[in-house]
C-alpha cells in the first residue's frame, strides 16, 4: 500500500511526515503499540502527530521537550486499522494480540 493512499492525508502531510522518516508502516506499528501497551485505540492525525512527536525528540535529543495534544479517537477507524484481514489486505502488520 503506498503511503498517499490514504485519503486522510494530502500530499503536504505526507511530505512532512516524510521528511520525518514516517511511513504508513510506521504509523500502524505505534498505533499497535499504543493500543497494545496503554490501551489507546486512535486515529490518523493522533498517529501522525504522536509519530512527529517521537521523531522530533529524537532529533533533539536528551534535555528537550516536545509537547502536543494528542487527537482523533480511534472508534471510526475499527473497521479498518483494527480489521486484520484490511491491514493484511494492504501489506500492514497484524500485531499478535489482533491475531
Amino acid at each position: 500500500m503506498a503511503d498517499t493512499e490514504n485519503p486522510r492525508f494530502g500530499a503536504a502531510e505526507w511530505r512532512s511526515l516524510g521528511s520525518l522518516g514516517i511511513t504508513l508502516v510506521v504509523m500502524a506499528a505505534l498505533l499497535f503499540w499504543s493500543a497494545g501497551s496503554i490501551g489507546w485505540t486512535r486515529g490518523w492525525w493522533y498517529l501522525a502527530v504522536f509519530a512527529a512527536a517521537i521523531a522530533v525528540a529524537r532529533r533533539l535529543g536528551p534535555g528537550h521537550v516536545v509537547a502536543t495534544i494528542l487527537c482523533d479517537g480511534g472508534a471510526r477507524y475499527q473497521s479498518k486499522l483494527f480489521n486484520p484481514e484490511f491491514l493484511r489486505g494492504k501489506g500492514l502488520p497484524v500485531p499478535p494480540w489482533m491475531q
